[in-house]
């Protein structure tokens, strides 16, 4: 009677892995050989080759500048929205958070008005009034270039403000903040332009 008909491992690598296995025996019935972020896994001695990738979990995406993260607290800054859209802002944190619903789409830290020269922030709720590209805002004192100019009430808005040299959400705004408007990286001032309607709500808090 003929003997058992033995499958030719075939490509080198099998060959070898086959080698190998004969060594060191096939208790080592699962051997995981990574190339990069590829893994072969070895099942049997005549083993079938299969690759697998890291599988990743679809998650809810925020979008956030570069600086800033949206977790935690800031994940959880928009749960009691009902508005479309809002853009939060608290004057004792120097954050302002942007709202679809109840789920924030963006955070990023800001500057507000200089409290100790009578130009801080004022709150309340309103809506941004306007969007307007690439102007200059001039008051007693001061005339500044912005790129994204965002009105939402009287003569506050939120703008950039690339000639600010401390940190966005430093407490040293009490002395060295806005003249009333809302500040923000120009990173995260360009992704606000584009996301917000005119009309998108705004609720200014201490």
């Amino acid at each position: 009677m003929p003997g058992p008909v033995r499958r030719p491992l075939g490509s080198p690598l099998r060959r070898a892995v086959g080698s190998l296995a004969r060594t060191v025996g096939w208790p080592l019935l699962l051997l995981p050989l990574i190339v990069g972020a590829t893994v072969f896994v070895l099942v049997d001695p005549h083993f079938r080759l299969s690759m697998a990738t890291p599988r990743t979990t679809p998650s809810a995406v925020v979008h956030q500048s570069s600086a800033d993260s949206v977790v935690g607290a800031d994940a959880a800054a928009c749960l009691a929205n009902q508005s479309p859209q809002l853009v939060l802002v608290s004057i004792s944190r120097q954050r302002a958070w942007m709202c679809a619903g109840t789920r924030t789409v963006h955070a990023t830290a800001v500057t507000t008005g200089d409290v100790l020269s009578g130009d801080g922030t004022p709150t309340g709720t309103w809506a941004i009034e306007a969007k307007q590209p690439d102007r200059w805002l001039s008051g007693p004192g001061y005339s500044d270039f912005v790129h994204y100019w965002m009105p939402f009430h009287d003569d506050f808005g939120f703008h950039d403000a690339d000639w600010q040299t401390m940190p966005f959400g430093d407490v040293g705004y009490r002395s060295e903040g806005s003249h009333g408007c809302v500040h923000l990286p120009e990173a995260a001032m360009s992704w606000l332009y584009n996301w917000a309607e005119v009309g998108a709500g705004v609720t200014i808090v201490h």
